[in-house]
């Protein structure tokens, strides 16, 4: 009997896995996927393109939970190389909006000679 109960906690504690991966993986495929259409319909050429669980870095209520991040380095229409966060849908609806918020990491000042 207690091998049975033992199987049975591990059968549902794997169904439980799997279906958080399952869940996590569609987030991240479906953010990268919109967020690089994003990017492209903007005109950036994509460098780096990071799907990001927790927002370390990106300055605070610039993201609610329902939204999706990246972390991006991408090439811009001048030609400067640039590195930010791309904050896919909006605050209340999450991924059925399509917007999308750019926020730029701070540029090093050009050295002063």
């Amino acid at each position: 009997m207690p091998l049975l109960q033992f199987a049975t906690s591990a059968i549902i504690l794997s169904l439980f896995v799997g279906i958080c991966y399952l869940m996590y993986s569609s987030q991240r495929n479906r953010a990268l996927r919109n967020g690089t259409n994003w990017l492209q319909r903007n005109g950036f050429e994509i460098l780096q393109c990071d799907y990001r669980i927790w927002y370390w870095g990106l300055p605070l209520g610039s993201a609610s939970r329902a939204q999706s991040v990246l972390r991006i380095r991408v090439t811009d229409t001048d030609g400067r190389t640039r590195n930010g966060w791309l904050v896919l849908g909006s605050p209340l609806i999450g991924m059925w909006d399509p917007s999308g918020k750019l926020i730029w990491d701070k540029e090093e000042a050009p050295p002063v000679d």
